[in-house]
């Protein structure tokens, strides 16, 4: 296997584990609205605060990723991820 493809295949994997984590919550988050008995304009401004820290914070983490390389920014995604 070439390194580019390598490469690749470590982004990719990465990029699934990442998804599938979000992909988990989503399916449950109506059940833990339920539970905490909060209704549904909690889960759509639960969900509405996520989109608006991904657009506030990506222009950021774009900046750094310029100027310290995409692989460490990469790296503290994915450690961020694993610790949440």
């Amino acid at each position: 296997m070439s390194d580019n493809h390598r490469n690749l295949a470590i982004l990719f994997f990465t990029m699934v584990v990442a998804m599938l984590g979000f992909g988990m919550i989503i399916p449950i988050l109506p059940f833990y609205i339920f539970e905490f008995e909060a209704g549904g304009s909690a889960m759509g401004l639960l969900m509405a605060t996520y989109a608006i820290m991904q657009f506030i914070f990506l222009p950021i983490w774009g900046g750094v990723s310029d100027r310290i390389g995409r692989k460490p920014v990469r790296m503290i995604g994915v450690l961020g991820n694993a610790i949440a």
